[in-house]
């Protein structure tokens, strides 16, 4: 298998350029390998990028992306895999919250399901209406697989 390095980039999708807080922004996830066309996350002017190993038997690592936009603690966090040389949605995007998950790495937010084989605990936050608070819900998920 061959090592290959993941970035993103942002950009106003309109011009190419420089993104403001007054226009739209979105992020390429890149890939070293040129053969693979880059990702496109909505909302997001950067981020931070984390590689997590050992979520299944594939052997492949999977690449957890912590998009950031101009306000908000709330965002998208999203878990991308290559497949058949290109990126893939590994699962769902889900939210976080800085406010809550601030320091909080990214196998604490998705982490192997050892009873389930092929599925990943995922740690989101949500606004729980009753308590008037942000909690962290726990849901296995089953990694996406292209056939």
């Amino acid at each position: 298998m061959t090592k290959s390095y993941a970035w993103l980039s942002a950009s106003d999708p309109k011009t190419g350029g420089v993104c403001d807080e007054s226009g739209d922004c979105e992020c390429d996830v890149w890939n070293s390998d040129p053969a693979i066309t880059p990702a496109k996350l909505p909302s997001c002017i950067g981020g931070g990028v984390e590689t997590l190993a050992g979520l299944d038997e594939s052997g492949r690592d999977r690449l957890l992306i912590y998009p950031q936009w101009w306000t908000s603690a709330w965002s998208v966090a999203y878990l991308y895999d290559i497949q058949q040389k290109q990126w893939v949605k590994a699962i769902p995007s889900f939210s976080m919250n800085t406010n809550v998950q601030e320091n909080v790495q990214g196998k604490e937010l998705v982490a192997r399901d050892a009873r389930h084989p092929g599925q990943v605990i995922v740690a989101q936050a949500k606004w729980d209406e009753e308590k008037e608070d942000i909690v962290i819900e726990k849901a296995s998920v089953p990694l996406n697989v292209l056939n």
